[in-house]
Order: C-alpha cells, then structure tokens, then sequence
C-alpha cells in the first residue's frame, strides 16, 4: 500500500501527458484512483488464482502477471469512467460502438504499466520466493501433512513453529528457520485443521507446542516461541488468547 501511494504521488509531481492540465487536488486524486484501484483489483485476483494450485506452482511469476492482466481487466471500464469524469480528456460519446472501443483501447494501453507495476510492487518477495524450480540430482520428496510445506526449501523443512501471512504470501517458521512461499494464510488455516495451534492474530498463528513465553508491554501481548520468533497477539483474540495459553500452565 505505501509503495503504491508513493507511486502515485510521484506521479502526481512530474505531471505526465494524461494528467497535465489538471490542477494539484484534482491530479492527485486522478493518480491515487489510477494507482491503488488497478493494484486492488490486481490483489483481488492473485487471492483468487491461490485456488489453482498448478498456477501458483507452474511459476509464481506468471501467476502475478496473471493476476496483473486481470487487473487491467477490471479496471478499464473504471478508467473509462475516469476520463470522461476528469476534464483533461475529451467525454465519450454515448454509443455502443464508441464505448467498446474505448474499452479495448485502455485496456491496451494500461496493460503495459499495471502488470509492470504489479511486479514491481511484488518482486522482493518473488525474488525470494522457493517455488522456482531447482536444479537437483534427484526428486525431493514432499513432505507429509497440509501441501503448503512442500513448497519450504528441503534444507527448511522442520517442524511447523509458526505461520505469518504477508498479502498473499505465507511465511512459514520451523524448527529449521523460515521460508516464503506464495500460498493463501486462510488456506493453510484449512489445511491444517484441528492441529495443535492457535490463530493469535488475522495474520499470524503459532503451535502451542513451541510456546516459550508471552510478553505485555504498553497494553500489547507477544507471543515467544521456543526459536525465537516473536509474534503480536491481536486485542480481538488477547482475552482467549490467555486463557488458552494458562491452560499450558506456567510460561
């Protein structure tokens, strides 16, 4: 979100050919709309492709430019819409004709800048990502238990500590480190059902069996785990929180 707000300050500042004319006010809410809803729409699409597997683990490069295409999709008609209501662009003739085919020509031309931005804004972490293929002398195994801990580099594949969802990327912490992969935290949540853990926060779930203390400070909880990994316990769950960790008896 903050990188995409920077984006389309900047923007705002340099005053490109499809904005110019317009004033301050008016051209920064023209770039925030052009910005932060292409890269919503984008978002809502890389959550969606989560549910095809073959997607995700073909390459997670295609899957976010997939997901950037479908982005653009969504949002030409709003784009459209926003030309005909910012003065800088000539209002659209009200025929059918006119309309589809300045659908297809925003389409076009958006496609270019929101599927690059949308791997810019994503690249850190595909860069880091371990879904890509290796070059190995012989086939990993998967791992027993949910398919999230196939994705975990061989070399960081331990017992599950804890999870951390980052947009639609998943953390996973185990007893051999940490590793990102591109993967729904609401999905691996189902997958690994009744398991000995505990949702602490909406982006962050621990295993009980690897809680070593909890800190107050300042009104927040924090949740230590026997590796060292430091999660916050959201106020919504602090109350049930407690009362399941005193269950555990003394930390």
């Amino acid at each position: 979100m903050c990188a995409s707000i920077a984006l389309a300050v900047f923007l705002t500042v340099i005053e490109p050919a499809s904005s110019r004319g317009l004033q301050f006010p008016a051209r920064t809410a023209f770039w925030l709309a052009h910005v932060l809803i292409p890269v919503g729409f984008a978002q809502i699409a890389q959550v969606a492709l989560l549910g095809w597997p073959r997607i995700t683990r073909a390459s997670p490069w295609f899957s976010v430019t997939l997901a950037g295409l479908a982005g653009t999709l969504a949002f030409a008609p709003v784009a459209v819409a926003l030309d005909a209501a910012f003065p800088v662009t000539q209002d659209l003739k009200d025929t059918t004709e006119t309309l589809r085919g300045a659908l297809i020509e925003e389409f076009l031309s958006l496609t270019p800048p929101i599927v690059l931005t949308w791997a810019a804004l994503n690249a850190t972490r595909l860069l880091r990502l371990t879904d890509l293929p290796r070059q190995t002398s012989e086939p990993t195994k998967p791992p027993p238990g949910p398919s999230f801990l196939a994705r975990v580099r061989p070399e960081m594949r331990g017992d599950l500590v804890a999870l951390s969802a980052e947009l639609h990327y998943l953390r996973v912490f185990t007893t051999r480190g940490e590793d990102l992969v591109l993967f729904g935290f609401g999905q691996a949540l189902e997958e690994l059902g009744d398991t000995n853990g505990l949702k602490i926060h909406r982006s962050h779930w621990v295993n009980l069996a690897y809680v070593k203390t909890r800190r107050k400070s300042g009104g927040q909880l924090t949740i230590e785990t026997t590796t060292g990994v430091t999660l916050p316990v959201s106020r919504a769950r602090r109350r049930d929180v407690e009362k399941t960790l005193d269950g555990l008896g003394p930390l």
